[in-house]
């Protein structure tokens, strides 16, 4: 076995280091009446590197400007983050490239936005080896399984997906932690 990354080991405020990554589509409809449209929603899933918790936002598709938006979500609920790990999606990579030729061209401007004002360090897999992000891709998983399992073939609304998001959020993190 490995060596744990350095991250692991030191003592570091939780979600300071976070693996991220998506998980969907999920089937939801608006509201509760007969023809509604079904709609698409994805999940995001930040997972804090050090403690191994779960944090998880529901966005309407894999866009930049969503992601962000998701983002920017959960550091207003769990605070700054230093370093973000994830795959090579191309929204993810994408979303790297936006926040650094923001971060350029207002460098000497005043403005304020969470992403921007807490330097954030994006690090990603390598091409070719996507078994590195074990933490967050095990809580895809166990997103997956659970939300599966508890949803089956139902259609849920966006009201009703939520909360199970959070039920499935809790239960994930009441789970014995191991490192």
């Amino acid at each position: 076995m490995g060596n744990l990354p350095h991250f692991r080991l030191n003592q570091v405020k939780p979600f300071s280091k976070v693996g991220v990554d998506f998980a969907g589509p999920f089937d939801f409809k608006a509201a509760m009446i007969r023809k509604i449209k079904i709609t698409k929603a994805y999940i995001c899933i930040f997972v804090c590197m050090v403690t191994t918790t779960v944090h998880i936002e529901i966005v309407s598709d894999l866009s930049t400007p969503l992601f962000i938006g998701g983002l920017n979500r959960f550091i207003s609920r769990k605070g700054r983050c230093t370093d973000i790990y994830s795959d090579c999606g191309t929204n993810l990579v994408r979303t790297h490239r936006y926040l650094t030729e923001v971060e350029t061209i207002i460098q000497g401007a005043d403005f304020t936005n969470n992403v921007l004002e807490h330097q954030i360090r994006w690090h990603f897999n390598p091409h070719s080896a996507p078994h590195m992000g074990g933490i967050w891709e095990a809580a895809v998983k166990s997103t997956n399984s659970l939300l599966h399992r508890v949803i089956q073939n139902t259609v849920l609304t966006y009201e009703e997906l939520n909360t199970v998001l959070h039920q499935v959020e809790a239960t994930l993190n009441s789970r014995p932690k191991s490192f």
